[in-house]
């Protein structure tokens, strides 16, 4: 996933959770690279969001709008209700359909292993269908959270509004996001009467940053456009969203010094996304001490994003600094536990250093969130057979790791 792009809707997200009184700290949200509109909420409080949804926005009030109706699902339990009779989704299996760029899509198979986790086709296909009920309920939700943060629900308004345009003039292709949360003309009429008779009574409403609605949408549309598609598009413009989207442009097509060049002609010291990106064009030119020095700023500028610290743990890595990795991973491991990428991260950092049981033991668990059953047993086995060279810190991890996996698999085949 991108870090900037999940930022920037985490951003939007998090007072509007706290208002639903939804734990920040339990919901995640995942990025789709998919042209359809569409965002879906699961049982676990995951919220995806399709690229093309934030493509198509015109401002961030629109997209800070659909986040407010499916964290209003969340807060109805309306997921629950609905799966009540159905298996729970879990992230290691839709994960899959989750945007994958940044270093990804820069070349670097190293930093790709932390952003992409297969499963694309269960996300898809397990989309939830609200019913018109839940549907109005979500709006009304939707309403008082967005007017309670001072944030106008006329973007929620004229999203849906663009939605339905679109449901009318191609029937038999309505938007992704019309099959899953039916949209009649009443929603419209009752969010319109809202705005009517309570929000003209409220000052100083929000409408989101525009800029940074720019720059988000350039970047995601330069990874997932040719490169002389965005040059098009970008022609003649001299913004700060053309620069950032014909430095990805060109370095998809491995122009990387150039693309560091251009990037470094205007720096940005106080964006960790600046100094992201800088770190993954490094990276692709194997400057991996450089690439550590930069993903440390942009980690420190924006201490709170897992994504910018697993790319940092990796560079750790592949700068030779496995301690330090290990004991970051070992934390991350403790906060997004479902996340393959750690496991993966920490065998190969462990076993980097000799510590066999315990990158075996990883890639165990790995196995696990994948579904590798198989894999499991594989990596326990070899775990064991060099238990003889590990600490006791060591073997009781693993015996930990046996002890949980060999549960869960049971649970799996009762």
């Amino acid at each position: 996933m991108d870090a900037q792009t999940i930022a920037w809707l985490e951003d939007m997200a998090k007072p509007l959770l706290e208002t639903a009184e939804v734990p920040v700290n339990d919901t995640r949200i995942y990025l789709i690279k998919d042209k359809d509109v569409n965002a879906f909420v699961t049982a676990r409080n995951d919220i995806f969001v399709n690229t093309g949804l934030i493509l198509r926005a015109e401002t961030p009030a629109e997209v800070q709008g659909v986040l407010a109706h499916e964290i209003a699902h969340i807060k109805a339990r309306h997921v629950a209700r609905t799966l009540s009779s159905q298996q729970q989704l879990s992230v290691p299996t839709i994960v899959g359909a989750v945007l994958g760029i940044g270093a990804a899509a820069l070349g670097n198979p190293q930093a790709a292993n932390a952003l992409v986790i297969s499963g694309a086709a269960a996300a898809k296909s397990n989309i939830l269908k609200h019913t018109r009920s839940h549907e109005r309920q979500a709006d009304d939700i939707a309403v008082k959270l967005l007017n309670t943060n001072q944030i106008s629900a006329k973007g929620l308004l004229t999203f849906f509004e663009k939605l339905r345009s679109d449901q009318l003039l191609y029937s038999t292709t309505p938007p992704k996001y019309l099959l899953t949360h039916p949209l009649p003309a009443e929603r419209l009429d009752a969010i319109q009467n809202h705005l009517d008779h309570h929000e003209s009574e409220l000052e100083n409403l929000s409408f989101g940053n525009i800029n940074e609605l720019k720059l988000i949408q350039a970047k995601l549309y330069a990874f997932g456009e040719s490169g002389a598609r965005v040059r098009r598009k970008f022609a003649f413009q001299d913004t700060p969203e053309a620069h950032l989207a014909n430095i990805i442009a060109i370095a998809l097509e491995g122009k990387i010094t150039e693309a560091l060049e251009r990037l470094e002609s205007k720096p940005e010291p106080f964006n960790p996304f600046y100094h992201e990106l800088r770190a993954q064009l490094l990276l692709d030119l194997s400057l991996f001490d450089e690439a550590r020095i930069a993903f440390k700023e942009a980690v420190s500028l924006r201490p709170t994003s897992p994504l910018l610290q697993i790319q940092y743990a990796q560079t750790l890595s592949l700068s030779k600094h496995y301690e330090t990795a290990i004991e970051l991973l070992i934390k991350l491991r403790t906060e997004h536990i479902t996340w393959t990428s750690i496991h993966r991260n920490l065998a190969i950092a462990y076993g980097k250093v000799g510590k066999l049981t315990l990158s075996h033991a990883s890639l165990a668990e790995e196995a696990y969130l994948k579904g590798n059953k198989d894999d499991i047993q594989t990596h326990l086995k070899i775990a064991q057979r060099h238990m003889d060279k590990a600490s006791p810190a060591a073997k009781k991890r693993y015996e930990l790791v046996k002890k949980e996996l060999n549960k869960l698999t049971d649970n799996d085949n009762p």
